[in-house]
């Protein structure tokens, strides 16, 4: 920033780009087809943020929370202010009620619209809610930041089958850091889905499962940013396309990109059923050992995105929960050095990067001679650097790609830059970035043809262990589709204090009683047979 002294630890910040001439023409103005391109000010993109330190001396500010997509001075100068807080509700929770909304049949749209709406809300939370009959959202959210929906139930919509109608889960407008996890929709247009345009971002979807869809969920329109959906199986849908990180071109409108830096990871469809994704300009969608078909067609074609581990399991199971063990137990790395460029001079090459880590230890340049397969380290810098000088002697060959990321001695490296090719003395940026660190690629544990044939309980709804906290009594709902396992609870100290076979196609829904003896605190409950394992953590209070 141009002056980090206006700024002091904890204040809450809004950092803003707006969508200038430049930046549009930069993502080829939303690619919107025949509908009118983005104009002026009609992409702007709004973090709401939290300042964990300032560092004075390299004229940076540290967020406790990331931003979803790049920010360039050159085309769009970005903007840091304080936020007016006045009005913002906190700390609020809506827990285990069952909202069933009167209506004259399943097509009636004479009733309420939403069952939940959250508005100009932070560090909220909706729990153990169950809600039937809405004609638009079971949870609705606009000027939202730091909000979880856990354990809730959004079924039956009653409304018309069209257009704005049917968004089971939605985030809308000005709204960042969304979790909803171990959540059902049933019969929805879009089960999950940002409808929140370029002001809505780090939306993530863990854990959850929707039936009978009739069309995708996905990043509605207008350049949503950073979505992961992540262990989400849809079933039974009424649908070919599940999922969709994508450009909608005309589509409502002006729609045009609709999810930007977005992820499926670890998602299931039905047998022969697709997920669309695609490319952006510039930036990238993932796709990571998805059970799906890994499409790019659809009706406005684009490159397609970045996959792997298509129809095998990976080894992370889940990015989020990874991602989440990371953060509490080692710490958040510093990002990730930015537009890694060559530049030719007389006996060798010279790198260029923008430093935009805060208190690095250091940098490490590494080098492939096999287009990228291996990486050798090829030096180490320190921090704050800004460029190397390659000398030919360092280079064994006119051909190779580098890479390089920054390091601090107390935390995890940060990802790797984008991969930048050396081919014939032309050099160009790769169109893909590694999406895993420290070049450990996700190994898959089997490569599988049909998962629903060698694993059927990938095919039915989740795990569902309520309320949380507990008292005395544990409900445990388990798909009637798993086989025969064991149920296990277990204290934080790893001590055994429930066992019992179960077979879930006996009895779906199974009510544990604790022992009076057993203390409060952290306890963890497991379902597990030959084929998988399901684990959730409770907290019992007295």
């Amino acid at each position: 920033v141009s002056d980090p002294s206006l700024y002091n630890v904890g204040d809450n910040i809004i950092v803003f780009q707006p969508s200038t001439t430049a930046w549009l023409e930069s993502v080829n103005f939303g690619d919107t087809d025949v509908d009118d391109p983005w104009k002026p000010g009609q992409i702007d993109i709004y973090y709401n943020r939290v300042i964990e330190e300032v560092n004075l001396l390299e004229e940076k500010i540290i967020l406790k929370e990331p931003i979803y997509d790049h920010l360039d001075r050159a085309i769009a100068p970005a903007f840091v202010y304080k936020l007016d807080r006045e009005g913002i509700r906190q700390s609020i929770g809506i827990e285990d009620l069952r909202i069933q909304i009167q209506t004259s049949g399943q097509l009636d749209e004479d009733h309420a619209m939403n069952a939940i709406k959250l508005a100009g809300v932070e560090d909220c939370w909706v729990r153990g809610v169950t809600a039937l009959h809405f004609s638009f959202a079971a949870i609705d959210m606009t000027v939202a930041s730091r909000i979880s929906i856990v354990q809730c139930q959004a079924l039956e919509p009653h409304s018309r089958i069209e257009g704005s109608r049917r968004y089971n889960f939605n985030v809308s407008i000005q709204s960042n850091n969304i979790l909803f996890q171990n959540c059902l929709a049933t019969d929805a247009r879009h089960a999950f889905i940002s409808n929140g345009t370029s002001s809505a971002s780090g939306i993530v979807f863990h854990k959850c499962h929707a039936t009978g869809d009739y069309t995708t969920s996905e990043g509605h329109r207008r350049w949503s940013q950073a979505m992961l959906f992540d262990n989400i199986i849809f079933a039974e849908s009424r649908t070919n396309n599940l999922l969709g990180l994508y450009n909608r071109g005309s589509y409502g409108t002006s729609h045009g990109w609709a999810t930007v830096h977005s992820v499926a990871w670890n998602v299931v469809v039905p047998p022969s059923r697709r997920i669309v994704l695609q490319k952006p300009p510039s930036r990238q969608n993932y796709a990571i050992g998805c059970i799906a078909e890994i499409t790019n067609v659809h009706q406005f074609v684009h490159p397609i995105g970045f996959s792997e581990l298509i129809n095998e399991v990976p080894a992370i199971t889940s990015l989020y929960s990874a991602q989440l063990v990371q953060r509490l137990n080692i710490g958040s790395g510093p990002d990730a050095p930015a537009r890694l460029s060559i530049q030719e001079r007389g006996l060798g090459l010279q790198l260029n990067w923008l430093d935009i880590s805060g208190q690095e230890s250091g940098y490490v340049i590494e080098y492939s001679l096999d287009d990228g397969n291996t990486f050798n380290k090829l030096t180490e810098l320190p921090p704050n650097s800004t460029n190397y000088f390659v000398q030919d002697s360092e280079l064994s060959s006119d051909k190779g790609v580098f890479r390089i990321f920054a390091y601090r001695d107390d935390s995890p490296p940060s990802p790797f830059s984008y991969s930048i090719k050396l081919e014939d003395g032309d050099s160009y940026l790769a169109a893909t970035a590694d999406v895993v660190q420290n070049s450990q690629r996700i190994k898959s544990v089997r490569p599988i043809e049909n998962i629903h044939e060698i694993f059927p309980e990938r095919s039915g709804a989740f795990f569902l262990v309520f309320p949380n906290p507990i008292q005395q009594t544990i409900n445990v709902r388990i798909p009637s589709t798993y086989k025969k396992g064991r149920l296990t609870v277990w204290n934080s100290k790893g001590i055994l204090l429930h066992n019992e076979q179960v077979c879930p196609q006996e009895k779906a829904e199974i009510e544990l009683v604790l022992h009076n003896s057993i203390p409060q605190g952290l306890l963890v409950i497991k379902f597990e047979n030959e084929h998988l394992q399901l684990t959730e953590k409770l907290l019992r209070f007295r």
